[in-house]
């Protein structure tokens, strides 16, 4: 095989850094660039990968065949417009996703608006325990084997998402859509944009193939015009597998799945929160249409602890803390609904908004998804990509809150007054939430100091 020499543009990125990996593993040569340091460069700079921190020009490799980059990089970027000028192939990281996917077998691609990380996590552990070893492409920090596993060429994983069309370079034999909501609304114009991407992702799945869709989530035309199988899952019967008999303790769920009314399997969950017996369902129906034996793929499915910062549970001496990914309405009511099942004194959830465009085209239902929480702390929103939207802040979102009566909201500026306000509420009897897709995180190793 032909050896080729890539260069990341935003190496440190949790998709970028995966395909890194696989190239690097690969025998390619492989560099790059990112603005900071983070955990994926630093364990890439530990299997022998340079990284350089920063952004100019300099910083690229000018050997290089390929320079990756993703849909967040300015086309103004130095590194960019350098390699451009050196005449260097740029590739997009979901095109060049799309040709490595489509070099294995059997191709997995799990999609939705939530869940997809927690599922590719599933997946990777119950075909590990049917003793197959797949590569897995994950868009998030699996608990003891982070975001890439390097397999067969057998079978690979791949987390598909829908921003910018970005899931439809992938060809799947085998297409999961968990959900779809209103989401990455700086991109898509409304809930049938979505749709619409959704139907072409599951039509890209090979004739022969199977679509996995949650029937109580998924509207049937989503896989309207597919050649490949659609196979249901969800709580209502009409599924071809349904989950019933459900059961909970300290908010991890125990339940029977039945295939096409007939009983499948009981299945004891480590993860908590009711919506993970959907990812459980996904992946007992994927599991099952590859032929994979049904004892192991539970035993996978009930040994799986989880993914980093999807309830993610930091010790702490005065209070207890779980940091959690949320950043969407939808997810935050599955994680304040998870959290009241626990019966502590009271729940005190940070939340760091992501986004301008999200926090503005979501502001009413992000109004009513804390109703639970005895006290909301709002921090500043996180831009990500964006540039701030005029009247668009934290501090009107928690105003607009408190002003309900529902919840009592507090906005804080910086992380470290809402650290000293959350050591003047919180008890070893309380819940402290640390919630956001932006760097929120730090607000936990912070407490660690009061």
């Amino acid at each position: 095989m032909k050896k080729y020499t890539f260069y990341f543009l935003g190496i440190g990125g949790i998709g970028m850094s995966a395909l890194a990996n696989y190239l690097f593993c690969c025998g390619h040569n492989v560099s790059g660039s990112d603005l900071v340091s983070n955990a994926q460069t630093k364990r890439l700079q530990s299997l022998g990968v340079k990284v350089v921190t920063g952004n100019n020009k300099d910083n690229l490799d000018t050997s290089a065949d390929y320079l990756v980059y993703t849909q967040a990089i300015d086309p103004a970027d130095p590194e960019l417009i350098y390699a451009k000028e050196l005449g260097i192939k740029i590739i997009s990281r979901e095109k060049l996703l799309g040709r490595i996917f489509r070099t294995f077998t059997n191709r997995i691609a799990v999609s939705g608006a939530h869940g997809k990380t927690t599922t590719c996590g599933l997946l990777y552990q119950a075909l590990s325990a049917n003793l197959v070893s797949p590569t897995a492409f994950i868009g998030g920090e699996i608990s003891g084997l982070g975001n890439f596993i390097m397999g067969k060429p057998d079978y690979c994983i791949a987390e598909a998402c829908e921003y910018k069309g970005s899931f439809l370079t992938l060809s799947s034999t085998i297409s999961v859509i968990l959900n779809v909501d209103l989401e990455h609304l700086d991109y898509y114009k409304e809930l049938k944009d979505i749709e619409r991407a959704f139907n072409k992702f599951a039509c890209k799945t090979c004739q022969g193939g199977v679509v996995v869709t949650n029937g109580d989530a998924v509207p049937y035309y989503i896989t309207n015009n597919c050649l490949a199988k659609n196979i249901t899952y969800g709580f209502n019967k009409n599924n071809n597998f349904f989950a019933t008999n459900i059961t909970q303790k300290n908010a991890k769920y125990s339940f029977d799945c039945y295939k096409n009314g007939d009983f499948y399997a009981h299945i004891n969950l480590l993860l908590r929160g009711r919506h993970n017996i959907y990812n459980a369902l996904a992946t007992l129906c994927v599991c099952d249409s590859l032929g994979l034996d049904k004892v192991c793929t539970v035993k996978g499915i009930e040994s799986f602890l989880g993914a980093q910062r999807r309830w993610q549970i930091i010790t702490n001496s005065f209070t207890n803390i779980v940091e959690d990914y949320a950043h969407h309405p939808s997810e935050v009511r599955s994680l304040v609904e998870t959290a009241l099942q626990l019966g502590y004194d009271k729940i005190i959830l940070a939340f760091q908004p992501h986004t301008y465009t999200r926090t503005s085209k979501l502001f009413l239902d992000f109004v009513s998804c804390f109703v639970g929480v005895d006290y909301l702390i709002m921090l500043p929103i996180y831009p990500a990509r964006e540039q701030p939207i005029v009247g668009v802040t934290s501090k009107h979102l928690a105003d607009t809150i408190a002003d309900t009566g529902l919840t009592n909201a507090i906005y804080c500026q910086d992380f470290e007054s809402a650290g000293r306000l959350i050591a003047t509420l919180a008890s070893k009897e309380d819940l402290v939430l640390v919630v956001g897709a932006g760097d929120i995180f730090k607000l936990s190793s912070l407490l660690q100091a009061f």
